[in-house]
This record gives structure tokens, C-alpha cells and sequence, in this order.
């Protein structure tokens, strides 16, 4: 007879290689549909821009004052940002004329905030 105590360390252990596998999934799935980035500041501008689709055409218009990167927009001193379109995200920095949150959200992100944290 198979002791209880087997039975259920086995299923604990089925149990964390299914979720460990789901989040491995998961995590593919979100490198899968990131295709790149176009940073404007460079250019003198307090935007970046995430795209997970079309970025053939916004790697077009990422011309030689922004720069084009197959990596994710660096976060480090955003103040937010938000998703422009289902393939777009747009992060914002202070300038002259946003200073704050609320700026940003008032004059470039009315809708869909996001706070500048990776997931």
C-alpha cells in the first residue's frame, strides 16, 4: 500500500512543474509579440514608444535623431505612460511643459495610464 504522504508530495510536485511551466509560457508569449522600441529623446523629445506590432513602420520613422532598439523602452526616470493603440505604448519623461502625472495625463495620456513598471 502506497503511504498518503507519497500521494500527496507527488501531487505538490505535479502541481509546481504545471505552474512553473504556465509562467514560463506565459513569459514566452509576452517576449514573442515585443518587437522593439523607438526612443525620441535623443531627438530632444520626452517620449518612447513600445510596439508590439507594426514596428516595420515605426522602425521607418525612427530615422537618425531617435533611436531604434529591439529591446524594451528604459523605465528609469518615466513618469508613466500609456497605451496609445493595442500595439503602442507611449512613455512619457519631464519637460518644459510636463512636470508631473498629472500633466501627462491631461495633455498626452487621457485614457489608459500606466505606471512605469515593468511586469
Amino acid at each position: 500500500m502506497i503511504d498518503p504522504r507519497t500521494l500527496v508530495r507527488h501531487a505538490h510536485a505535479a502541481a509546481r512543474v504545471a505552474l512553473v511551466a504556465a509562467l514560463a509560457a506565459t513569459l514566452a508569449g509576452c517576449q514573442e509579440h515585443f518587437q522593439g522600441s523607438c526612443d525620441w529623446r535623443p531627438a530632444g523629445n520626452n517620449r518612447c514608444f513600445d510596439y508590439t506590432t507594426g514596428y516595420k513602420e515605426a522602425k521607418d520613422i525612427c530615422d537618425g535623431r531617435r533611436v531604434w532598439s529591439p529591446k524594451p523602452c528604459d523605465l528609469t526616470g518615466a513618469i508613466g505612460g500609456c497605451q496609445t493603440n493595442a500595439s503602442t505604448t507611449k512613455w512619457l519623461w519631464p519637460d518644459g511643459k510636463i512636470k508631473t502625472k498629472a500633466d501627462a495625463q491631461v495633455m498626452e495620456c487621457t485614457s489608459g495610464w500606466l505606471d512605469p513598471v515593468r511586469k
